[in-house]
C-alpha cells in the first residue's frame, strides 16, 4: 500500500521522520489501528514549504529513511487545531516507545510534522525538530526493522492501559528521566539519569540507597554482581554530589579513565532500557508498581521468591556488556 493510501482523503496525519538504521520495506507498515511505519514520504513539499525551510534540511528531510505516521478522520481537515496536537502526541509517543524498545541511531535530524489529505493530496502545516537522541561512541545500535517497530506499537498500547488504570507515578518519572537522558550529552550526567531510572524501580530506603542498589538489582542482574553495583552507585553518588568522578585504582591515563566513564554509562543505559522493557511487557509486575505502598511490599525480604516469579529471568550482562566496543572510539570523541 503506497503512502498516499495511507493518508486518505479527509483524513489529518502527523509524521516523525529522520534517518537510522533500517531496511527497506516493499510497502508501509501496519502496527495498529492509525499507525504505520513507512521508508518513504511519498508526497512532496509544496514551493513555500521548501523555500521556508531551507534547501539542507529538506534534503535531509529526503534522506530520512523512516517514517512513523498517526492518522484519524476529520471533519475539520482544512484547519490545523487540537486533532493535529492530539496526533503529533500519539506519534510521538511511538517515536519515544522506539527508543526503549531499541538502541536507536539517529543520523542528522528528527523532524515532527503534522498536516491533512485536502483536494490536492497530503499537506504538510507544521514542521518542528525535536531534540534527537544522542549516542554513546563505541555502542552497538540496532537495526529498526519490523519486530523493533511492532514492539514499540505494543508499549504505546501498554502505556495508555497504564494509564488508564491510574497511579504508576514512580514509573511515569523512570520514564521521562530516560527519554530525557538520551539527549543529554554530557555523559557523566547521562550516567547518573540512568542510574536514576534503576532507583526508580528497586525504591531504595534513605540511608541505605547503596546497600540496596547493590542487593536490589540481583532481581534485574543475578546475584554475583555486587562489588560491580556497589562502584556504580558510588560513580552515581560522585556525580549527585559534584565531585570528581574516579577512584584510586583507576588508571592515571586520561583515555583509560573516561573510556572506563563510557563504558559504565553504555551500560547502565542498556539496563535502563531493558528493565523498562521488561516492565511494559510483564503485566503481572504492574499491580506492584502502581504506586510506593505496592513497592514497599514488593520488596520485602520474604517476598523474594514472588519477585523472581514475577520479573522473570535476570538479564545476561555479558550480552550487556558485549554492545560496548571501545577499540572503535578515537581521542577526538573522547576529547583527549
Amino acid at each position: 500500500m503506497p503512502l498516499s493510501l495511507i493518508i486518505r482523503p479527509g483524513e489529518k496525519f502527523a509524521i516523525v521522520a529522520f534517518r537510522t538504521i533500517s531496511p527497506r520495506q516493499s510497502q508501509p507498515l501496519a502496527l495498529a489501528p492509525g499507525l504505520w511505519a513507512a521508508d518513504r514520504l511519498s508526497f512532496s513539499l509544496d514551493d513555500n514549504w521548501r523555500q521556508w525551510i531551507g534547501s539542507v534540511r529538506e534534503r535531509t528531510l529526503r534522506d530520512a529513511n523512516l517514517f512513523l505516521i498517526a492518522t484519524m478522520p476529520s471533519a475539520q481537515a482544512a484547519i490545523l487545531d487540537s486533532e493535529n496536537e492530539q496526533l503529533k502526541n500519539h506519534v510521538y509517543r511511538l517515536y519515544q516507545a522506539l527508543l526503549v524498545s531499541a538502541t536507536v541511531r539517529v543520523f542528522d535530524t528528527v523532524f515532527l510534522m503534522t498536516g491533512a489529505h485536502r483536494d490536492s493530496g497530503p499537506a504538510l502545516r507544521q514542521l518542528t525538530e525535536p531534540p534527537a537522541p544522542l549516542s554513546i561512541p563505541g555502542t552497538d545500535a540496532d537495526q529498526i526493522d519490523a519486530p523493533v517497530l511492532g514492539t514499540a506499537a505494543g508499549f504505546v498500547a501498554a502505556i495508555a492501559e497504564l494509564e488508564a488504570m491510574g497511579g504508576f507515578k514512580r514509573i511515569g518519572r523512570v520514564y521521562g528521566i530516560f527519554q530525557r537522558a538520551l539527549q543529554t550529552p554530557d555523559h557523566v550526567e547521562r550516567f547518573h539519569q540512568f542510574c536514576r531510572c534503576i532507583e526508580g524501580f528497586i525504591l531504595p530506603d534513605i540511608a541505605r540507597t547503596t546497600s540496596q542498589f547493590q542487593s536490589r538489582t540481583e532481581l534485574f542482574i543475578g546475584a554475583r554482581h555486587h562489588p560491580m553495583m556497589r562502584r556504580l552507585y558510588e560513580i552515581r553518588s560522585q556525580v549527585e554530589h559534584l565531585h570528581q568522578v574516579g577512584f584510586d585504582d583507576w588508571p592515571s591515563d586520561e583515555r583509560e579513565r573516561r573510556l572506563i566513564v563510557l563504558r559504565e554509562s553504555a551500560f547502565i543505559e542498556e539496563l535502563a532500557r531493558q528493565c523498562i522493557a521488561r516492565f511494559l511487557q510483564r503485566r503481572e509486575l504492574w499491580p506492584h508498581y502502581v504506586d510506593d505502598n505496592a513497592l514497599r511490599q514488593f520488596w520485602r525480604a520474604e517476598n523474594a521468591e514472588m519477585r523472581r516469579a514475577v520479573w522473570g529471568s535476570a538479564l545476561d550482562i555479558g550480552e550487556l556488556r558485549a554492545r560496548f566496543h571501545e577499540e572503535q572510539i578515537s581521542n577526538a570523541e573522547l576529547g583527549v
